[in-house]
């Protein structure tokens, strides 16, 4: 279709008017989405549309409702939906490799009534090819995602894919190694490279690994210019595409962010407005005087020292104002003009406070005392006694030709008959996605009753496609049912709609899956988080006291739990 605009330049010459427009998918779960089973959306159906712009289904596909927020020129919005299934083109290959339009799976089509940028937003996967046709032709996009501070690529990472102008369309490339277009391998491939580690087993094989060190997860933007009369495809490659909704402007100036960390900053908008948090209350001297909190790798944080032993009391409050406060929500979350959170302190000591804007978690720590246990809750929960289907998603080595997943009477039945030397299959999602919230530092317990048919080692994988945490333990079979509990402490990142997938490909036989519990603040401590609040490397006991390199037992070190 014919282009009015030939250039770059162009572009800016041409769009003069600045209209700006907004949408959200699936506010407040518009579309009564199962949560749990998906809900058959046809191609077509219309997720969402501005004066400029109409998004809606690119294929038939299953959807699931997704939360996440961002703030858009300073106006937050929360929604979201993600597919069932991978997109592939007409020929069945994966539109990143083949360069063809997806025609099934999940992925998204907009149709533009005006020339200008679209912005998508979603929740970025890490290791992903992201692509987008015009008119069935790939062209250029910028990528923006929030990643970790103390990663390789810091805490916000983007690049533009590399594009040349080609009829009039900002055309990829041919440069560019499209089986290879994971945007860490195309943005930057020394790094990439180099956090992949090859590892020999005993057995004499070899596997690479991936080193998380480099990962990115988190909230994203794909931002690429539109032309009226023209429709786009989206998609993420290799995975489902999650996402939120979008912006139109008719100059590169949207700003986006979550919280106060910004995303996307086009080259004409305003600098964000930073919000102040602070603490508040008898804990910090009095009702009349804030103690502001620090960004600090992505949580706001405050640490009192010098506290004497006592009952305190204290709230978080925004802009030293009492317009928007935080108080006791009694899960470890705050809420809006909720009741004094209570510190008891039977001993002097330093109390740290973080504090997650987006979510509301809010954890207080101590060093040299003590603070009122928060008890523990359970997340989920769910007994497979009895039932008569097994829906959850399930993959098997394709040397695994025998391996299974069935109902039995006693639960969910995982039979693997050729091990093929990877612990990590087969995997089975026994928890499915959107079941519970996990939170950055947050502990957690799974607790796990099944039959092993052989001794071995289990590996069990929490969280959400973009953001995960694994552990493997050994286990030794009993010949009956047994429960285990596997301790998750220091959980990294914020994952909204988790899964927990049981992974068992070291037991030859068939395991028998009776129940899951997740329990969030569990473990021996019975405290939420106790951690060195002022001096790397210093260690402390379970109650937060500190001791010396020879004391034994369980102890915590730079946050994390070790025996000593």
């Amino acid at each position: 279709m014919k282009k009015v605009l030939l250039s770059v330049a162009a572009i800016f010459a041409a769009m003069s008017l600045n209209a700006q427009e907004v949408c959200t998918f699936n506010v407040d779960n518009a579309l009564e989405l199962d949560s749990e089973n998906g809900t058959a959306l046809t191609a077509g159906t219309v997720l969402g549309q501005t004066e400029s712009i109409v998004a809606t289904i690119g294929a038939d596909d299953t959807y699931k409702p997704q939360s996440a927020t961002f703030t858009v020129n300073g106006t937050d919005i929360t929604g979201g939906l993600q597919g069932a299934t991978n997109p592939k083109d007409a020929d069945g290959g994966v539109p990143a490799t083949t360069l063809v339009a997806p025609a099934s799976g999940a992925f998204l089509q907009f149709e533009a009534k005006a020339d200008g940028f679209l912005y998508v937003m979603h929740k970025a996967s890490s290791n992903k090819a992201y692509t987008v046709f015009e008119e069935g032709t790939p062209i250029s996009y910028t990528y923006a995602a929030i990643g970790d501070e103390a990663s390789l690529l810091g805490g916000v990472y983007s690049y533009t894919l590399p594009y040349e102008v080609e009829n009039e369309q900002f055309v990829v490339k041919e440069s560019v190694e499209w089986a290879e277009q994971e945007y860490l391998k195309v943005a930057n491939p020394d790094a990439y490279a180099a956090n992949w580690k090859e590892e020999t087993a005993d057995d004499g094989t070899t596997k690479k690994t991936w080193d998380p060190a480099i990962k990115i997860n988190g909230l994203g933007v794909l931002k690429f210019p539109v032309y009226k009369d023209c429709k786009y495809l989206v998609n993420a490659n290799g995975s489902k595409i999650t996402a939120i909704g979008f912006a139109f402007s008719t100059e590169d100036n949207v700003l986006i962010q979550s919280g106060d960390v910004v995303i996307y900053k086009g080259e004409s908008a305003a600098e964000p407005v930073k919000k102040v948090y602070s603490v508040i209350g008898t804990l910090v001297g009095n009702w009349d005087v804030d103690t502001d909190m620090e960004l600090v790798n992505g949580l706001y944080t405050a640490t009192i020292d010098n506290v004497a032993a006592g009952s305190y009391e204290w709230k978080i409050r925004q802009d030293h104002a009492w317009t928007i406060n935080w108080g006791d929500n009694g899960d470890g979350t705050g809420v809006q003009d909720g009741p004094n959170f209570k510190a008891e302190m039977p001993e002097g000591g330093s109390i740290t406070i973080t504090f997650d804007p987006a979510t509301a978690a809010i954890n207080a720590y101590v060093v040299g005392g003590a603070i009122e246990p928060t008890g523990e809750v359970v997340l989920y929960e769910n007994d497979f006694t009895g039932i008569t289907e097994f829906t959850g998603w399930s993959q098997f080595d394709d040397s695994q030709t025998d391996g299974k997943v069935e109902v039995d009477a006693d639960g969910v039945a995982i039979t693997v008959g050729v091990q093929t030397g990877q612990l990590w299959q087969p995997q089975v999602m026994i928890v499915p996605d959107g079941s519970f919230n996990l939170e950055e530092d947050g502990n957690y317990k799974v607790v796990i009753t099944a039959k092993y048919p052989t001794d071995g080692t289990l590996q069990v994988n929490m969280g959400s496609w973009s953001a995960n945490d694994q552990a493997t333990f050994p286990i030794t079979a009993t010949g009956d049912f047994q429960t285990d509990e596997f301790d998750f402490e220091g959980w990294s990142v914020n994952a909204e709609g988790a899964h927990l997938l049981f992974q068992c490909g070291d037991f030859k036989g068939t395991t028998i899956v009776k129940s899951v519990k997740i329990i969030q603040n569990g473990g021996e401590t019975a405290i939420k988080s106790v951690k060195a609040a002022k001096e790397d490397g210093a260690i402390y006991n379970l109650a937060g006291q500190k001791v010396s390199a020879s004391y034994k037992g369980v102890v915590i070190k730079n946050g994390k739990k070790y025996i000593q």
